[in-house]
């Protein structure tokens, strides 16, 4: 869920949860085509109608915000936290994490 500020700064409309009727809730939607949702930009600090919101030539889905590795979209896609390098708390930065332990780090 977004806020009605959070709606307007993303150029929806607060007084209804799909501004363009699509059968996407606007929270959910990726209005900039970056690989994330208007949600999830507002997570890590980003212009849900600009891809690249520091104009930096990586959009904002693939920039690494916390530095661990894995890019912001991939984060969100696996639940960790974009904006702590190590969501889980146990030392490891989260592309140093080898969840499925196959000997080869998430980010990889």
């Amino acid at each position: 869920m977004i806020t009605n500020l959070q709606d307007i700064q993303a150029k929806l409309n607060p007084l209804t949860k799909d501004t363009d009727k699509d059968g996407i809730k606007d929270a959910e939607e990726d209005n900039d085509s970056d690989k994330l949702n208007t949600k999830e930009e507002f997570i890590v600090g980003t212009n849900s109608t600009n891809a690249d919101s520091d104009k930096d030539g990586i959009t904002d889905g693939e920039e690494d915000r916390d530095n661990d590795k894995i890019a912001n979209y991939l984060e969100f896609e696996l639940g960790y936290n974009p904006k702590n390098s190590d969501s889980d708390r146990d030392g490891l930065k989260d592309g140093d994490e080898d969840f499925d332990r196959d000997g080869v780090p998430n980010s990889l």
